[in-house]
């Protein structure tokens, strides 16, 4: 039974999921305002999504200030796959859990901390996903 479910699991999981968090790791942190996008972050997502990542933005904000958040991101060409929402090839596993689910989690109040240039966030994956994903 387990070995039935990991192979399911990774049949489901052959493109790599990436959650990253908004404020203080996407954009500078000016809660609650939004702050400016965090050097080469644009281009590094666009990157991503181009190398077949799904990527999901998550943040605390609710409300009009989710609302904002899909804005700036939609007006400043930000790419992304969802919002605060599992990948919907994922429900079947996760639901009804509303913690997002992803391979790697990028986010700014981890144990250490993030580099500010995405460049960096970029050799980072790269580097880590072969250890993550096998």
């Amino acid at each position: 039974m387990v070995n039935d479910f990991y192979k399911f699991y990774k049949e489901k999981m052959k493109e790599t999921t990436l959650a990253v968090d908004f404020d203080g790791t996407l954009v500078e942190d000016a809660y609650p305002d939004i702050g400016t996008l965090k050097p080469n972050a644009k281009q590094v997502l666009q990157r991503l999504h181009d190398e077949g990542y799904f990527i999901i933005i998550w943040t605390c904000r609710g409300s009009d200030d989710l609302i904002n958040t899909y804005k700036f991101l939609k007006d400043s060409n930000v790419y992304f796959d969802n919002l605060n929402q599992n990948s919907v090839k994922n429900d079947i596993v996760f639901l009804p859990f509303p913690k997002i689910f992803a391979n790697i989690y990028i986010d700014d109040r981890n144990l250490g901390s993030i580099p500010n240039d995405w460049e960096d966030i970029y050799k980072l994956i790269k580097k880590d996903i072969h250890n993550t994903i096998k």
